[in-house]
């Protein structure tokens, strides 16, 4: 019963995010919303079923994964995102997968969390890029510095669940 619900709640949310996603461009940017010139996170935890929203704007991360909207980190972790970001997404001069290895025999099927960078300019989506974290079909051996970009986010969304428990 609880594959179900997971099942469910999983294809809800990835038909509910890409209905939303093609029609944020149509929208005038909100005032307090994403800002022009900024960088959204997105991570989609798999195990928890709940997406975690970030904005990165001039030196500051915002928290907009809850009804209220927070400034998380300092400065120096700002600049640390934005150095993997610009590694993996805007310039693409490091690779995020090493290998991929295809798996013999059983396949493990299941539903894998998910990192989204979208890239805005005066309020529109400018640039997406999409990282799904793990395959049915293959092994993914991941660079080491993109695992590192991954457990800082993970540290926010840890952080965010840690104040809200």
């Amino acid at each position: 019963m609880r594959g179900l619900l997971i099942i469910f709640f999983t294809f809800l949310y990835q038909f509910n995010i890409e209905f939303c996603e093609s029609k944020i461009q149509e929208l005038p940017p909100n005032k307090g919303e994403i800002k022009s010139d900024s960088i959204q996170i997105k991570y989609w935890d798999a195990n928890k079923v709940f997406e975690y929203k970030f904005s990165i704007v001039n030196d500051s991360i915002y928290n907009h994964s809850l009804k209220e909207k927070s400034t998380l980190i300092n400065k120096i972790k700002v600049e640390k995102i934005k150095k993997y970001i610009n590694m993996f997404f805007e310039s693409k001069n490091k690779q995020i997968e090493l290998d991929r290895i295809k798996n013999k025999g059983f396949l493990d099927i299941g539903t894998y969390s998910e990192l989204k960078i979208l890239f805005f300019v005066n309020g529109c989506i400018v640039q997406k890029e999409v990282v799904i974290l793990g395959s049915d079909t293959h092994k993914i051996i991941y660079s080491s510095e993109f695992m590192n970009f991954l457990k800082i986010i993970r540290n926010l969304c840890e952080s965010i669940d840690s104040k809200h428990l």
